[in-house]
């Protein structure tokens, strides 16, 4: 899903508020370089858009990490 769609999909369904989660099927829950600008670039649109982007979770073996403590926002 690209970012345009993801907004698209946040506005159509009337939300100010959203969380994004994906899984690593590695197993191994650290966010990715790439994870991590992708974030910093839905943080943009959505100030923008002025909805509230709660968190962007990556899930693992039992285990997960929030991309938003990383960034410490």
């Amino acid at each position: 899903m690209s970012i345009s769609e993801l907004f698209k999909s946040i506005l159509m369904s009337n939300s100010v508020k959203f969380i994004l989660i994906h899984n690593h099927p590695s197993g191994d829950a650290t966010p990715s370089n790439t994870d991590i600008e992708l974030t910093k670039e839905i943080l943009e649109g959505a100030k923008i858009l002025r909805l509230n982007f709660l968190d962007h979770i990556v899930i693992g073996n039992n285990n997960y990490q929030s991309i938003m403590e990383i960034l410490k926002i």
